[in-house]
């Protein structure tokens, strides 16, 4: 899968690899309720084996790609059909579900039996997923890129002020600084960090006589640039991983329901614990206010 865009025309220095994400409760319990030795035998498991791409294909330790080819191109960028908690509550049901008809199950035709043997981790990666995705959002929130944010942007009038000043009779000077727009997004900021780097480069002998900018102010410009960018391209990485994630273990919970739905159509007892309660209920609900809508639509016509 590929890498974000980068913001900037430039090229981003290499952000340093995020910390893989803390094991969660959810997980735990899915790590818990394996049956012995399936997690050994398990293809979709890479221990200690990542790939690139910001998790785009891997992420805490599980190998998504036997099953990227089922989950289409825009995959990474499609929200989960239900609730991220919701997902693995259901999951975690037909996982326990599934157990005990195993053998059943792995025995049908087209059925791969990897599903089953791959679904405990599955589960485990999304609630990892989810985890991180809420972590950054958590982070940003209390302001980590607003601070450096604000900074950047100090930083860039601080430069265009002095270079107005200490450059006034440099028309040339003045051209470039006034072609280097000030825009008010976070793609604008970090290009004009990089380009007035560049410009106090060229006219270092007028800067030098600014004590208020930094010591070494177009590298600390470009450190907040590769910064800002990659904030951005984390930000993109963890909510496709999580995206990625909660594909893969729904095509993989669409096959069990599938089998069950074929296996149990006459035993209507066993097969109700593979069915996701979630979207039953919400169809329910969407009936009954067409049907209330309806109705008032026939009370107000007859009136």
């Amino acid at each position: 899968a590929a890498s974000p865009a980068p913001m900037a025309r430039r090229a981003a220095p290499a952000a340093s690899p995020a910390p893989p994400p803390r094991r969660t409760q959810a997980g735990a319990a899915s790590r818990r309720g394996r049956a012995g030795g399936a997690d050994a035998a398990a293809p979709g498991k890479a221990r200690g084996a990542r790939a690139g791409g910001g998790g785009a294909t891997t992420g805490g330790g599980f190998d998504l790609r036997p099953y990227l080819a089922h989950l289409g191109a825009r995959a990474g960028s499609k929200r989960p059909g239900l609730p991220v908690r919701v997902l693995l509550l259901e999951a975690e049901q037909v996982r326990k579900a599934a157990q005990a008809h195993r053998a059943t199950l792995e025995a049908l035709p087209g059925f791969a039996p990897r599903y089953l043997r791959d679904l405990p981790g599955l589960i485990e990666h999304l609630a990892e997923a989810e985890q991180a995705w809420g972590s950054q959002r958590y982070a940003k929130a209390r302001g980590s890129r607003g601070a450096l944010r604000k900074e950047a942007e100090g930083l860039r009038s601080a430069i265009r002020n002095a270079g107005r000043y200490l450059l006034r009779r440099d028309a040339g000077a003045q051209a470039e600084l006034a072609r280097i727009a000030e825009g008010g997004g976070l793609a604008d900021l970090v290009q004009d960090l990089d380009d007035l780097a560049d410009f106090v480069e060229a006219h270092a002998g007028a800067f030098a006589f600014d004590r208020r900018l930094p010591k070494d102010t177009p590298r600390r410009a470009r450190e907040l640039a590769a910064e800002l960018r990659a904030t951005d391209r984390d930000d993109g990485g963890a909510i496709r991983a999580r995206n990625l994630a909660a594909a893969a273990l729904e095509f993989v919970l669409a096959e069990v329901r599938a089998a069950a739905r074929y296996l149990f159509a006459d035993a209507p007892r066993k097969l109700a614990p593979f069915l996701g309660r979630y979207e039953t209920l919400r169809k329910q609900r969407l009936r009954a206010r067409r049907k209330a809508e309806g109705g008032r639509a026939t009370t107000t016509a007859r009136a």
